[in-house]
């Protein structure tokens, strides 16, 4: 375990680091790290190809931290949690993200203003909603901001209506809906496509 001395190390019996972490077969190493990712604060969009993905409420961190793969793996700039979305430092979240976490820390926002300040830096704010229409059809190329709800009241309505667009992913008749992770992974992965046709022509 690392101490608050940076470079000091110790070495622990394995019963007492079974009991310090969270984890139920522990790698073996620990380490404490001063990094505050729970403080609300504003943000500013400083990125003319800006991509991101806020949550609206998500609370199961296995499907955050599978956003936040998705989003480094597409080269997005970053996932902004609301208030009341999972803590940005829960531990499965941290797991869930195979190291990814420390590319692109998650960060806590107050998520209407989030809005208000993409659409006034003309970034466009789009919702995943079952009743938008299908993503196939909106122009992703341009600075975007994806905002996501839970799997079980969507976005909230406060938001679509401050939203730009409501955006959709087809799918057939009788299927209920995708959970957060997959449909705003598919969401993601279009804009990359779309990015990537742009740069080439």
């Amino acid at each position: 375990m690392l101490s608050e001395n940076v470079g000091a190390c110790y070495m622990v019996p394995e019963s007492w680091l079974a009991q310090a972490v969270t984890t139920e077969h522990p790698d073996g190493v620990a380490g404490i790290v001063g990094v505050d990712a729970s403080a609300i604060g504003d943000f500013s969009f400083d990125s003319a190809a800006f991509l991101g993905v806020a949550t609206d409420a998500v609370q199961d961190p296995g499907n955050v931290g599978t956003l936040l793969r998705s989003i480094v793996a597409v080269g997005g700039d970053g996932l902004f949690l609301s208030g009341d979305s999972v803590h940005p430092m829960q531990p499965k979240l941290l797991r869930s993200t195979a190291g990814q976490w420390f590319r692109r820390p998650p960060r806590r926002v107050d998520l209407s203003r989030m809005i208000d300040s993409a659409k006034g830096a003309k970034v466009q704010v789009l919702v995943a909603s079952m009743e938008g229409e299908s993503y196939w059809k909106a122009d992703l190329t341009k600075p975007t901001l994806l905002v996501v709800g839970n799997e079980g009241g969507g976005v909230r309505r406060e938001f679509i209506a401050k939203a730009d667009r409501a955006i959709s992913i087809p799918m057939v008749r009788g299927v209920e809906s995708l959970n957060v992770a997959m449909a705003g992974t598919l969401i993601l992965y279009e804009a990359y496509r779309q990015r990537s046709l742009n740069v080439v022509r």
